[in-house]
Formats: C-alpha cells, structure tokens, sequence
C-alpha cells in the first residue's frame, strides 16, 4: 500500500457525479463518496493512478489504459 495518500478535489468530484445523477438526493451522493473516501481499503491506489494520469498532456490523457490489479489472497 501507498504510504503518500494523495488529496482529490472532493468538490469537482461531487459536482460532476451530481449532475450526472441528477435524479439522486445530493446528499446521499456526498454521504457516499464521504464513506468511500474514509473506508475503502484500495483508495490510496486509485489516488495515485488518479495523479499519474493528471501529470500527462491533456490529450495522452485521453488514451490512457489503467488497470487496477488487487491480490484478493490478502487484506
């Protein structure tokens, strides 16, 4: 696991799921993503891809593959 947990704009996170789940309480979206970023055991891994992928060209951005790989044999 990674060390360095790496900060996501939270507000820019909630705003583009919002409005792609218009039809869903906001509340509960924030109350989610709150519980996702406080517990999810492999949320330093998708942070640091999340900041591999902002370190590139906007348009190499656009043709990247990521692929998250979790031994499920351990926590």
């Amino acid at each position: 696991m990674y060390t360095q947990i790496y900060i996501l704009d939270t507000a820019e996170q909630l705003n583009v799921r919002r409005a792609n789940n218009n039809n869903l309480d906001p509340v509960v979206i924030d109350n989610l993503q709150t519980m996702l970023l406080d517990n999810y055991p492999y949320i330093g891994h998708y942070c640091h891809a999340y900041e591999l992928i902002r370190e590139k060209l906007v348009k190499e951005q656009e043709e990247i593959t990521i692929r998250l790989y979790m031994n499920l044999q351990q926590d």
